[in-house]
């Protein structure tokens, strides 16, 4: 009742109507908005409802643009994996060409393969972690940046996740994805460029 008063800039006139004289309408939220079409067909079978207003073309311009920027976002972050395991292939060779005289001065006192490695790994590990602890803090400010103009606009349509919610879980895997990279770039490095 009060949305349909609140239509009309003259409200005295609709000063007596009653709010049973409406029917209930009822607002129902979607968690997918690819199932709004499928919600719409379900609610329409449900006795006693007489219309169902969904507007189709604003959801499937959305599944759209998430389908568009989830594919974008996969090649970004398969090209910026590579572009870390290139740099860090990269910086442990060049700590091992820094160091060759000391690796072969180890070699010759008897210094195991495992022994030689074992501060490049570490190097790299320290490395990939350093690398996405940053990225992690990185993201936790972009987000907020982004989530306080997106709440700023106050849009019906969007509706924002606190980054507290999921942050343990991007914390673990920023965290496994920077050993991975540290680790294997260290690996990949030392098993192309030392000769032990």
């Amino acid at each position: 009742m009060n949305d349909f008063i609140g239509k009309y800039e003259n409200n005295e006139r609709y000063s007596d109507v009653k709010a049973n004289w409406f029917r209930h309408r009822y607002i129902v939220y979607v968690e997918d908005v690819a199932l709004i079409a499928e919600t719409q067909v379900a609610l329409y079978n449900i006795h006693g409802i007489a219309k169902v207003n969904a507007n189709l073309t604003i959801a499937q311009g959305l599944v759209t643009l998430r389908n568009i920027v989830s594919g974008v976002s996969i090649v970004i972050v398969a090209v910026l994996l590579a572009i870390s395991l290139f740099i860090m292939s990269n910086t442990i060779k060049l700590a091992t060409f820094e160091r060759r005289e000391e690796i072969a001065i180890m070699k010759m006192v008897g210094a195991t393969n495992a022994f030689i490695r074992w501060p490049f790994i570490y190097e790299g590990f320290i490395l990939g972690i350093t690398g996405s602890m940053a990225a992690f803090a990185a993201l936790w400010a972009l987000y907020g940046l982004v989530v306080s103009r997106v709440i700023s606009l106050e849009s019906g349509l969007v509706s924002v996740v606190p980054f507290s919610s999921i942050s343990p879980l991007l914390f673990i895997v920023f965290a496994i994805i920077g050993f991975g990279v540290g680790v294997g770039g260290s690996g990949m490095a030392l098993n192309k460029y030392l000769k032990v």
